[in-house]
């Protein structure tokens, strides 16, 4: 079994080239709300896959469907699920997130990133 000190460790490191990714194409994306939303598109499958690591550091299986794995995450890291959803739900081709709306959406996802960060930077394993 993996040392949970190590992978919460891990998970720091990650989330937090994640979040910094996310700020930088932000920043190089300006007022492009089209690049806003391809790079949220883009994003997508990492934030997916550290969510994923954050449920199985805590113990838990994470769902196969990934709505329902961004609740699981927000319940645990005291973040909105919202934006996160929005994305999954476009990326789906359910409900297509407007350009105009994406950098209300990706600032949502910053502020989720950072909160999974400071769950990580408190984490401690259950004994």
């Amino acid at each position: 079994r993996m040392d949970q000190q190590f992978l919460r460790l891990q998970l720091v490191h990650e989330a937090m080239g994640t979040l910094l990714q996310l700020r930088r194409g932000l920043l190089a994306a300006g007022n492009d709300s089209k690049a806003v939303l391809e790079l949220l598109e883009g994003s997508s499958s990492t934030v997916l896959t550290l969510f994923r690591a954050v449920v199985r550091l805590r113990g838990d299986t994470p769902s196969a469907d990934n709505a329902e794995l961004c609740h699981s995450v927000a319940g645990t890291a005291s973040m909105d699920a919202t934006p996160f959803v929005q994305v999954v739900r476009h990326r789906r081709g359910e409900s297509a997130i407007k350009a105009a709306d994406a950098p209300s959406v990706a600032s949502g996802c910053l502020a989720g990133l950072q909160a999974v960060v400071r769950y990580l930077d408190k984490f401690k394993h259950r004994t």
